[in-house]
């Protein structure tokens, strides 16, 4: 019977796609012949120039199969280039230079906790590298991931951004983990990421590693639907000063520096910081301008390595953000405005031992701390919270069984300090609360035929203070027919433990947590296929089936007027993604996705005294999504990016299709100017409905950039 249903789901799969794919061909078809238009004009002299624009710039190339950010870079390996590059020699991978072959033995460290090829990873993941990132022209982590496949973004203003993958759009999205440096950024309170607090330096980013599908064996617990894992440059790779500035009709004002320096022979050194300021959006009618954000931030990195077994990491960083917001405390009544402060302090340690080779022992330690308040005169929400977390991991090689493995074991403890201060309006049941996890972790690959058949298999021990024992299991299976085709399939178990706002009570009159919650539970199953069947030519497909129990809904009781949480629903979500990535001329890249979605809600448990509070689960994401992306690299040191997207309707928001473009011109090898175009050919829509009415306009945006290095 399981099985039958398995078969008719991928049936439906297979021709909603289809379906869908005819639907939309005419916007891939739009993209494909603008682009085809403007390699005609360049036909005469853009191929004779390649190898002096090569020289110059920084290869911009896709890291991954499949790509988020095409870009347009030879395929074969170039020198290094001279623009925009520090003084030293990058210890990073120089990915811009690789061919489309190359590619897939990039090496990625987000899906085991070590390094692997990404071609021997059983698993949907994409990775964004620094010239994706300086290519794209995105000031913030959540505009970054707009083409990566599965990836949902929606704006509800500056402040309030859902960023989540394979569906459960929030913005507190409760299903994914988002890591810098391996140091978690999930908000214990609310849940999610609330990013307004997440202003990053993005020219210190090294790589984004996005895992599409549940990591939980490995990170834990809300590493449910994904994992983003937010990589930064080795000290020495951003060696001399760097200054750069950005002025539009949205960044009224962002300025960032970094100077990097070497006190000793083996140590290497950053300091930086950043100011940003973002107008106001457009409102929705009868509202005012409220989301404007102020932005600063403050941080150093040092790395030592005393020998070439051993590397020392340290890092810290403060930073304070102001930004309006609005809210209505009554769906529908009218709205309040307000400011909200949030200011963050981190330290984060990092200690790497090599033994020999594949045999590598990794302790990390970080401290976080962040404060929020509201004006006094409204006070919505003001908390502390403290985390401290110590880690430790080994991966080595063993022999105790005639096939070769690779073991990758640690542990974990976590605390959580939580102060809440009650306010005018919100009181909470505890005015602070102190949670512990602790946490074991093991997994191995057995490569039962070396280089064609690989069997993972690993589990995730944790006990947290919220729902107690938790075990997390998954077995992957990757078998590459060949050197250009491969296919993996997984099977996982990932829980999501209750946030404190989900047990303690809160706002009386407006809320009430249950602190006889348990964690949700999802049981995924993934099916993936890449495949290169040409030199200039590659494509990858994941497909996925996830069924949850468990989930966590605020729910009206009758006779009462305010919700309270509780677990009756069960869903089953579904879907597949391809990709594709095209060489079509040495200095031009193509690469483009689609993601389907569709949700299956079971209600049959909610009890007939008890009503779901908003929108259905299954009208908060988009069903379809599409992107494609165009790269060029011209004759002059200039670099020109233009990209579409389209995202379906959802639940009190139209659909919309917008343009992105981006050119940039480096005059001198240390100076690059750019402009570009955010949200183009679209008129003001909204993105992200917020059930509290905190919504405003996203629309076209242009800014310029000027970027010096010394």
């Amino acid at each position: 019977m399981e099985k039958q249903k398995i078969e008719g789901i991928t049936m439906q799969i297979m021709f909603v796609f289809n379906k869908s794919f005819r639907r939309h061909l005419m916007f891939g078809e739009i993209g494909l012949f603008m682009s085809l238009g403007l390699m005609d004009q360049l036909r005469a002299d853009g191929p004779a120039n390649t190898s002096t624009n090569a020289a110059a710039d920084t290869a911009p190339n896709p890291t991954t199969l499949p790509d988020p950010i095409a870009d347009a870079k030879p395929a074969a390996k170039t020198s290094p280039p001279a623009a925009i590059q520090p003084p030293v020699k990058s210890s990073h991978q120089d990915i811009g230079g690789l061919s489309i072959d190359d590619l897939l033995n990039v090496t990625v460290t987000s899906a085991g906790q070590k390094e692997q090829k990404l071609s021997d990873v059983a698993a949907a993941i994409t990775v964004i590298n620094s010239d994706d990132i300086r290519r794209s022209g995105a000031t913030t982590i959540p505009d970054l991931l707009r083409y990566v496949p599965g990836v949902e973004v929606g704006q509800a203003n500056n402040s309030d951004v859902s960023v989540t993958i394979r569906g459960f759009g929030s913005t507190f999205a409760t299903k994914l983990l988002v890591l810098v440096d391996g140091r978690s950024i999930y908000d214990p309170i609310y849940g999610g990421v609330d990013w307004q607090f997440q202003r990053m330096m993005m020219d210190d980013i090294d790589r984004v590693e996005v895992i599409r599908g549940p990591g939980a064996t490995i990170w834990g617990a809300n590493a449910v639907n994904g994992v983003i894992n937010i990589i930064t440059k080795d000290a020495k790779d951003t060696q001399g000063g760097f200054v750069s500035g950005i002025y539009g009709t949205k960044e009224q004002g962002v300025g960032e520096f970094r100077y990097g320096f070497q006190p000793a022979k083996d140590l290497s050194v950053r300091i930086y910081g950043k100011y940003e300021n973002v107008a106001a959006s457009d409102p929705l009618p009868g509202e005012q301008k409220f989301d404007e954000l102020k932005n600063g931030l403050i941080g150093f990195r040092s790395d030592y390595q005393p020998s070439s077994d051993d590397h020392i990491r340290l890092s810290s960083e403060a930073s304070s953000t102001r930004a309006g917001n609005l809210e209505s405390l009554i769906p529908g009544a009218p709205g309040n405005y307000y400011n909200q402060t949030g200011n963050a302090e981190n330290v984060n340690f990092v200690y790497e031992h090599n033994f020999d080779m594949d045999n590598q022992l990794t302790v990390q330690s970080y401290y976080d701390r962040f404060t929020r308040n509201t004006d006094p005169s409204l006070q919505l929400s003001n908390l502390q919270v403290q985390t401290a977390d110590f880690q430790i991991r080994h991966s080595l090689p063993i022999n105790l069984f005639p096939i070769k493995q690779e073991l990758v074991y640690g542990a974990e403890y976590r605390l959580v300090d939580s102060n809440f201060g009650d306010t005018n309006i919100i009181s909470w049941d505890r005015s602070s609360r102190r949670d512990q996890t602790f946490s074991l972790f093991a997994q191995t690959d057995l490569h039962l035929i070396d280089n064609v058949l690989t069997l993972t298999v690993g589990s995730k021990y944790d006990h947290n203070d919220y729902s107690g024992n938790e075990v997390q299991p998954s077995v992957r299976l990757l078998w590459k027919i060949d050197t250009r085709n491969s296919v993996w399939w997984a099977i996982s178990r990932a829980v999501r433990e209750p946030d404190a706002i989900n047990v303690d009570p809160v706002a009386p009159g407006v809320i009430t947590g249950n602190q006889n919650l348990k964690s949700e539970v999802l049981t995924a199953y993934e099916f993936g296929y890449r495949v290169q069947p040409i030199q200039e030519l590659s494509f990858d497909i994941a497909c996925f089936y996830n069924r949850y129990d468990n989930l966590i809904q605020s729910y009206f009781q009758a006779g009462s007027f305010f919700p309270v949480y509780e677990q009756f629903q069960k869903a089953q979500v579904y879907g597949i993604e391809p990709s594709f990535t095209a060489q079509v001329q040495p200095w031009w890249k193509l690469s483009g996705s689609y993601s389907l979605l569709k949700f299956d809600t079971d209600n049959s448990g909610i009890p007939g005294n008890f009503t779901f509070q908003g929108a259905a689960l299954n009208s908060v994401d988009p069903t379809n999504q599409f992107s494609l992306r165009s790269s060029f690299d011209l004759p002059n040191n200039i670099d020109i990016d233009v990209g579409g997207r389209y995202v379906e309707k959802i639940a009190g928001a139209n659909g919309y299709c917008v343009a992105d473009a981006r050119i940039a011109w480096r005059p001198t090898p240390n100076l690059e100017v750019s402009v570009v175009g955010q949200n183009l050919l679209s008129a003001n829509h909204v993105e992200n409905p917020d059930v509290f009415g905190n919504s405003a306009y996203v629309g076209p945006q242009v800014y310029g950039k000027v970027v010096f290095k010394f």
